[in-house]
């Protein structure tokens, strides 16, 4: 059956029509040749199984196969109102038609129709609108099914909204991302499935029933198990790190296990195939990755997730708070206030006079502090000297002593009691001092210090506004601010973080005025979006917002990038409008992000 080049069917400059010809369009002529190509390996594929011929046909350098070995993909694209089909060849070689056949396309235009059922039914494919949709799986919403020689379907099923897998193809492809199904793959491994074609052939791996290769004989996307229809082992490697689920080491897979209301959540280390009970509790359902270690997912009493750092916790944070996390500025300040009354909320107050990043962190509960004690125990009453105490360092600016005592509680070694920086001298000096007495209990050195007070705040959402007191220490600020963020408890973190407002004593080309810009520079770099630039407002917006007009110092202080004199009350300190129009611009930034 050679075929030969006819170009004589096109009215082309080459050859115009003669006297009684009617010209064909060059995408009829492609239409009928693929249809009939088709026809033409149907037939030797019929003959082949009957032993008549063994021959393969080979056209330039596409391969037309039996259907026993389909080595080819194939594309549905069947119109409305024509049933010819497309059928692509590896290679996507146009064939050629013999002048015989193509007169009786041109006869008896059915030709093709007939031609294109054929090529169906021989690669196991049918559309919704083909009465030959298994019964396996319902037909309603089913685009397009790829079946066995039973007539069922394989995990090569699309719904007819977007093209999607169906709920039956979801469920082969998520059987196989197990930790159980899958080899441990190394990063290499795992970028090697990156580039889509492995070099597998057909047959070297798995028993494959539906292959798609490449010219050279590579096994495609997408390809069926005979076993069961499902994909290969290969490809759902591929198909991990496309949906961002092959992270190496810490990646994390959701199993339910059990029926309801009885189910539990477990998740499945990739790597190293640990296995872990997240909960047993409320009937765990509807598990979802949706970041690397973090799994959300349905309990009778809503929705819960779990964390590779912190376990079990909420999804979103608890509505209706706003808790303020902070030094004076926040402590004294009517701005926390102001936001509660502007977006009807209960405000939490956690600012302290003088503190740090440090200081705040550790009431906060984002820093932990290790302590090591005199003796390596805590007595039975009284207080015990902290000789040790980690993160170490300065953390305070030089001059910035105070002798006002800074009091945290907590619990050291599982006994409640209060951790005391006195004098905050440099170095400062601590002391531990248990609730009540009782028996001497063993403090080893290092042992963790655990304060209390930001513990019930942990899944609310916070304004922290901090590093006034430490502006000569940026990368401790930007260190104390990371660990308070982390310590939030819930999967989705609610927080802002504002600005430091630089002093009437500091304008710009001052030292004082750099460092603010500084620490300002890379927490607007951190945090993005997150960030609220209070310094930017009050200095642009503030006096309007206090319905204030502008003195000569207020004029001055502008042109210095410094904030007006009328909203402070001391050089650093603002006034009760001052702390109104902080409280106007942090509203505006939650309202902004429909956090109220």
């Amino acid at each position: 059956m050679a075929f030969v080049e006819r170009t004589d069917w096109v009215n082309s400059p080459k050859r115009p029509p003669k006297p009684g010809e009617t010209p064909v369009r060059a995408a009829d002529i492609k239409r009928w040749e693929r249809g009939i190509a088709a026809a033409h390996e149907e037939l030797e594929g019929r003959l082949s199984e009957e032993g008549i011929d063994e021959r393969v046909r080979a056209v330039g350098d596409g391969t037309y196969a039996t259907p026993s070995t389909v080595e080819s993909a194939v594309t549905p694209k069947l119109d409305k109102t024509e049933a010819a089909a497309t059928y692509a060849t590896p290679g996507s070689v146009a064939t050629q038609v013999p002048p015989l056949v193509a007169g009786a396309i041109a006869a008896d235009p059915t030709v093709a129709t007939q031609a294109a059922t054929l090529a169906q039914s021989s690669a196991g494919l049918v559309h919704k609108s083909d009465p030959g949709i298994p019964s396996t799986t319902p037909a309603p919403g089913v685009l397009v099914a790829i079946t066995d020689a039973r007539g069922k379907q394989t995990f090569l099923t699309a719904v007819d909204t977007d093209g999607g897998p169906t709920d039956h193809s979801a469920n082969l492809i998520g059987s196989r991302m197990t930790s159980a199904r899958l080899p441990a793959q190394t990063k290499s491994d795992i970028a090697a499935a990156a580039g889509g074609l492995l070099g597998i052939t057909k047959g070297s791996a798995e028993n494959v029933l539906f292959p798609v290769v490449d010219r050279a004989g590579k096994l495609m996307w997408p390809s069926a198990r005979e076993s069961d229809g499902g994909p290969l082992d290969y490809w759902v490697q591929h198909l991990k790190v496309r949906l961002g689920l092959a992270f190496g080491a810490g990646s994390y897979i959701p199993e339910i296990t059990g029926a309801s209301p009885t189910r539990s959540l477990y998740v499945n280390e990739m790597v190293s195939g640990k296995r872990t009970l997240v909960t047993n509790v409320g009937d765990p359902r509807n598990a979802l990755v949706v970041a690397p270690g973090v799994v959300v997912f349905d309990t009778d009493t809503g929705q819960k997730a779990w964390t590779v750092e912190a376990g079990l916790v909420e999804v979103l944070p608890q509505s209706g708070y706003v808790v303020g996390v902070g030094d004076s500025l926040t402590a004294h300040g009517g701005w926390l206030a102001r936001v509660a009354t502007l977006l009807s909320m209960t405000a939490v107050n956690l600012g302290v006079a003088g503190q740090t990043t440090t200081e705040i962190a550790f009431r906060q509960g984002g820093t932990v502090p290790l302590l090591t004690v005199s003796g390596n125990s805590i007595p039975a009453t009284g207080p015990v000297t902290v000789t040790a105490l980690n993160p170490t360092g300065a953390y305070r600016d030089s001059g910035g002593e105070t002798t006002i005592p800074f009091t945290f509680d907590g619990t050291l070694a599982g006994v409640p009691g209060t951790l005391t920086e006195n004098g905050q001298l440099t170095p400062a000096t601590w002391t531990f001092t248990r609730t009540t007495g009782g028996s001497a209990i063993a403090c080893p050195p290092g042992t963790p210090f655990y304060a209390s007070q930001g513990v019930p705040q942990r899944s609310r959402l916070q304004v922290i506004w901090a590093g006034r007191n430490n502006t000569s220490k940026p990368d401790i600020a930007i260190r104390d601010l990371k660990a308070m963020v982390a310590n939030l408890a819930t999967a989705q973190k609610r927080y802002l973080v504002c600005s430091v407002t630089n002093g009437q004593a500091e304008p710009v080309g001052s030292v004082g005025y750099q460092r603010v810009a500084t620490i300002n520079d890379m927490l607007k770099a951190e945090y993005g979006t997150r960030f609220v630039d209070v310094r930017r407002y009050l200095i642009d917006n503030g006096l309007t917002d206090a319905g204030l007009t502008p003195t000569t110092d207020d004029t001055t202080a502008i042109a210095e990038d410094r904030i007006p004199p009328s909203l402070h009350s001391d050089p650093i300190h603002f006034t009760t409008a001052g702390y109104t129009a902080v409280g106007n611009c942090i509203a505006a930034a939650i309202t902004s992000k429909g956090w109220n």
